[in-house]
């Protein structure tokens, strides 16, 4: 049986490399208070190179996680919201931190070669009550069997479920997509396998609807598309495409709509997927049309 799938928003977090990683704890807070009506299952927040990141010399900010959770932390959101993590920039103290905190779930980046180094993060949170995600940065470095191993690894030892196929430099095809996909099935355990996409090739869109239809349940976007490099999936483009799946009606979408136009305009952050030419092509409206375009200009405002 194929499993209901879930898009999972990076905007905040792989968007955050387009502003030096310094969107505030304040425009995150009024971000997720708008998203969380929109029915979406999972956020990711923070540095994008995850906790601890903010000390890094090359990305250096004033902004730590503390300064999230102090925003955050005593919401109840429906949506799942949680922190991307890589073990070179973590210390015991940053995971104390986040286990003693309310966000739901960490995504623990490394590349495959390194995967050993998951040890110790996931024994300091496994029992922490906190869904963790192994996210297999650059996943073409490792033939598929070999990666297939080390999951089986990583699952007997931790009894993690979550995975991450990782197409970090936008260079994969689906064909290479797929050999993962099938090696990782072949174990035969309740694994769930999530897809995140770049778009330097232009087909990150193609491949997260790809990995849908065959049943991956996680599919990473963001806003607009943006992102490292790149960029990412759009995430309204997902949505509208397979919006029976993620249970959107015509209200949430217009509700999708406005917060990506939110987004936009609270960040000075553009992009062509952005949500005036995605109504426009809803609503088979050509963007030169001005007098049809003013009247579809409401659907998306603030």
């Amino acid at each position: 049986m194929k499993k209901i799938p879930i898009a999972f928003d990076c905007t905040l977090r792989d968007g955050s490399y387009l502003n030096n990683h310094n969107f505030s704890p304040s425009f995150t807070k009024n971000y997720l208070l708008r998203l969380d009506k929109l029915g979406i299952k999972y956020c990711e927040i923070g540095h994008g190179l995850g906790i601890g990141a903010f000390r890094n010399k090359i990305s250096k900010t004033k902004i730590a996680e503390k300064d999230f959770l102090k925003k955050i932390n005593n919401i109840k959101f429906k949506t799942k919201l949680g922190f991307f993590a890589q073990p070179k920039y973590l210390t015991a103290r940053d995971l104390d931190q986040f286990a003693d905190s309310s966000l739901n779930f960490i995504r623990i980046g490394v590349f495959p070669e390194n995967f050993k180094d998951l040890n110790e993060p996931i024994n300091r949170l496994k029992n922490k009550g906190k869904e963790i995600f192994v996210f297999f940065m650059q996943t073409f470095r490792d033939k598929p069997i070999e990666l297939t191993k080390k999951i089986n690894i990583i699952f007997e030892n931790h009894g993690i479920k979550n995975y991450y196929i990782v197409d970090s430099t936008g260079s994969m095809f689906f064909r290479d997509i797929v050999s993962y996909f099938d090696e990782i099935s072949s174990l035969g355990k309740p694994i769930n396998l999530g897809f995140h996409g770049h778009n330097n090739l232009g087909v990150a869109n193609l491949n997260t609807y790809k990995c849908l239809e065959i049943g991956f349940k996680y599919l990473d976007a963001s806003f607009m598309g943006i992102g490292r490099g790149a960029g990412n999936a759009c995430l309204e483009h997902l949505i509208i495409n397979y919006k029976t799946k993620f249970q959107f009606n015509n209200k949430k979408i217009i509700g999708l709509l406005r917060l990506s136009n939110f987004f936009k305009n609270q960040n000075n952050i553009n992009s062509p997927n952005n949500s005036l030419n995605t109504l426009c092509g809803l609503m088979k409206i050509h963007e030169q049309e001005l007098r049809d375009l003013k009247k579809i200009q409401k659907l998306i405002k603030e």
